[in-house]
């Protein structure tokens, strides 16, 4: 059995709260009068019906100067079509309503009723609708704008702020806002609903101040959420039953929970932040999800308030299968991965896994599961806990090439009675019952000052797809950060200080150089080769990111944190590998293929003398590995380069040779 260390982050009882989820959906007992949110001193009641809510907003029809919300004019209304050559901005303002012509009374003779429009235009092209800046206007009259336009149509909302808008959407159409439009809900309903029929809808530029959640679809596809930024008390964004749609580029600011996905498939969540700004909640909570079609969460940042109180970045629900988490920086919370029930067909690929209670909580039965190329430093208590009611594995688990530093108690354990097999990571402190196999070696060239590692397999050779990660050189007594790129990492540890003896720590394994593996001292023409091959890594990782960045908001960009740097503790960390006396053995198979994700980054991360940590840190949930993925990330013209250089680290003395015969 393993021996487990008085060390903890919390006083929380984790048993207990593994043993349930922790955070639902039930709204029952929220106390919407003590919410931040309420700017009215009316409250629905239970007796209010959907359809009386409006009045409820307007107390009578004459709250608008007594004009009639059922006699809009279409004329103002309705913009050119915006497939046309015009863009928004061309359209004047007699194309938008303004506060006297957007509405009008019957007695004027001149109002268009939008239920019995003859309107050609109307019935049979897509639409630029554009909603006026008027903060009175209410859900009837945005309602009515929505149930009147065509399949297809755009509807624009040019105000900064509208306050209690319930709005039903039954046919796909593009609902944007290009100003920040802020919509405060004081009542317990969702803003946009999205019922069957509104497949197709895009929902994108708002800012969300609300009592209760931000869209609720459900039975839909091919709906888009994003670039929105949610304040929410309950759950931002709820989908059942949707298939091939996404949420991205999202800022989820206060929240229950973030997004809450079930019976659905096809769904992409990426390059969102979620950044609660209080504990006990939960970020992406999956369950029954579709049998064929997966959930992809990618390239987000997903960042909890404090990893004492119980909380989850990522929570599996019942039936959770089919799911690829990649390329995520996923810190600061109580657990952040979270599998409470059996779970199948998960790939969890090239996250970064850091200040977190635990990394991984498995607790019941696994089949079909990759861990792969993963960096899990600094979590309080556990990387990965195979926890007391861990039943095992069906199938293939592929849990290898992960660099595993400065977690709590252990890197890995497993509480119940299976041993676990794995493949080769970094990683020094393992249960007795965690069986690994041979870790890696370091060869190392050193010419002066000047350092370059390269990391190699049992029989010497380069390995790559390994995450990118921080260790430490430590020479005559100065430390130096060393940061890995795809298994390389080149150093420059400054004068006079190169010819004492040299530790280099990976991993909580401290080593001289000459007992990581082969070292060899070179000239400066072949430094200089190396220098330029880690050079090469360095840029093309940097151009992956600038083009990721583009991508993102300006604003939302300025919330990402580029680096969390690192923390480097003395502790022995000596690993063992132990036989186990368990009656059960899962076995590691070691054949799934890794892959890249990507993060945030800081440009002065682009030096090869020596990354810092801040900069190098938020590098490591992106890695180039010699795979089908490469060509993605680095580029063609980046992928022959890097497997020239691979081969040079190997034939370089036989080149050299051949050039001077």
């Amino acid at each position: 059995m393993c021996v487990q260390s008085v060390a903890a982050v919390s006083d929380t009882d984790f048993t207990s709260y593994h043993s349930q989820n922790p955070l639902t959906n039930d709204h029952s007992g929220s106390d919407l009068e003590d919410s931040s949110f309420v700017l009215s001193s009316h409250k629905l009641s239970s007796s209010d019906s959907l359809n009386g809510f409006d009045d409820v907003l307007d107390e009578s029809s004459s709250s608008n100067n007594g004009q009639d919300l059922d006699l809009i004019n279409s004329s103002d209304l309705i913009s050119k079509n915006p497939n046309s050559n015009d863009s928004i901005e061309n359209y004047n303002s007699s194309s938008e309503i303004s506060d006297n012509s957007a509405i009008n009374d019957d007695s004027n003779g001149n109002g268009t009723d939008l239920n019995s429009t003859n309107d050609a235009s109307i019935i049979q092209n897509p639409q630029l609708i554009v909603i006026p800046d008027n903060s009175s206007l209410n859900s009837a009259y945005i309602q009515k704008i929505i149930e009147n336009a065509t399949p297809g149509s755009t509807i624009q909302f040019t105000g900064s702020f509208y306050k209690n808008l319930n709005l039903k959407v039954n046919k796909p159409l593009n609902i944007i806002s290009k100003s920040g439009t802020v919509i405060n809900m004081t009542y317990s309903l969702p803003v946009f609903t999205i019922l069957k029929g509104g497949s197709g809808t895009n929902i994108s530029g708002f800012t969300a101040d609300i009592a209760d959640s931000f869209v609720e679809a459900n039975g839909v596809s091919n709906i888009s959420i994003s670039k929105n930024k949610i304040f929410t008390k309950r759950t931002a964004i709820i989908l059942e039953n949707v298939h091939d749609s996404k949420i991205d580029k999202n800022q989820f600011l206060r929240f229950n929970t973030a997004i809450d996905i079930s019976k659905s498939g096809g769904i992409v969540i990426s390059k969102n932040n979620i950044t609660p700004d209080k504990s006990g909640n939960i970020g992406i909570n999956l369950k029954d999800i579709d049998n064929k079609n997966k959930i992809s969460v990618l390239n987000n940042r997903i960042i909890g308030f404090d990893n004492r109180i119980e909380s989850s970045g990522i929570y599996f629900g019942a039936n959770a299968r089919n799911v690829l988490i990649q390329g995520n920086i996923i810190n600061n919370w109580y657990t952040a991965i979270d599998f409470p029930n059996s779970f199948s067909n998960v790939s969890i690929i090239n996250n970064t896994i850091k200040h977190n209670g635990d990394g991984l909580l498995i607790n019941n039965g696994v089949s079909n599961f990759t861990f792969r190329q993963n960096v899990v430093t600094d979590n309080g208590r556990y990387g990965i806990l195979f926890d007391y009611d861990f039943t095992g594995v069906k199938g293939n688990l592929s849990l290898e090439k992960n660099y595993f530093s400065d977690n709590g108690q252990l890197d890995m354990r497993t509480a119940g009675q299976y041993t676990v097999t794995i493949g080769e990571n970094f990683a020094a402190r393992r249960c007795t019952r965690i069986i690994m196999s041979k870790g890696y070696s370091i060869k190392s060239r050193q010419n002066g000052n000047s350092y370059v590692f390269t990391i190699v397999d049992k029989n010497g050779r380069y390995v790559s797809g390994l995450p990118n990660f921080n260790s430490k050189l430590s020479v005559n007594g100065v430390n130096y950060n060393v940061f890995f790129v795809d298994s390389m990492a080149y150093l420059e540890a400054g004068n006079g200080t190169g010819e004492g003896d040299a530790i280099l720590d990976v991993g909580e394994d401290k080593r001289s150089l000459n007992d990581w593996g082969e070292t060899q001292t070179v000239n400066s023409d072949d430094m200089n080769y190396y220098k330029d091959c880690y050079q090469k890594l360095i840029d093309d990782l940097m151009g992956n990111q600038d083009s990721n960045d583009d991508t993102q908001d300006d604003e939302q960009n300025t919330k990402y944190e580029n680096g969390t740097g690192s923390a480097y503790k003395t502790g022995n960390g000596g690993g063992d590998s132990g036989i186990s006396d368990g009656s059960s053995s899962v076995s590691s198979s070691g054949n799934s293929a890794g892959s890249s994700g990507s993060s945030s980054v800081s440009p002065s991360s682009a030096s090869a003398g020596g990354a810092s940590p801040s900069a190098s840190e938020s590098l490591t949930a992106k890695s180039l590995s010699l795979d089908e993925e490469t060509f993605r990330v680095a580029g063609v013209g980046g992928l022959l380069f890097l497997i020239i250089c691979v081969i040079g680290l190997y034939y370089r003395e036989d080149i050299m040779g051949m050039i001077k015969e």
